[in-house]
């Protein structure tokens, strides 16, 4: 039942790595097209560029409410209100809830036990 757990572990940890970078790389590059045509606007006046805009704005709202979805879901947050992109608050609280369910280090007459190895092997002797 471990090896279990750790495979679903793994695969969680894969899909949430590969998820947030493609939704990061999305936004980044979505804001940057915004901001080409926005220069671009100051020069000229392009209907076509007008389209465009609107719809990479309507593309970025989609990628920021996938963001600020994953974001809930990793931090187990439920109390965010519409159109907060408070992340920071999201991400400490995910890796701190992290961190207080961690077994610190291990004291063992005078041995301290730090490394997760280390721990299962107390624990299983």
């Amino acid at each position: 039942m471990g090896e279990e757990a750790g495979e679903l572990d793994k695969r969680i940890k894969e899909w949430c790595t590969t998820e947030f970078y493609n939704i990061r790389d999305g936004k980044s590059k979505l804001m940057g097209k915004i901001l080409k045509i926005d220069k671009e606007e100051e020069q000229c006046d392009f209907i076509r560029e007008d389209l465009m805009k609107i719809e990479l704005k309507e593309k970025l709202s989609r990628v920021l409410q996938d963001e600020e979805s994953l974001w809930r879901t990793r931090a187990k947050q439920h109390c965010s209100r519409e159109g907060d992109e408070n992340t920071k608050f999201f991400h400490t609280t995910a890796n701190g809830k992290r961190k207080a369910n961690g077994i610190g280090p291990i004291d063992e007459y005078g041995a301290v036990h730090r490394a997760e190895e280390d721990k299962k092997n107390y624990f299983l002797s």
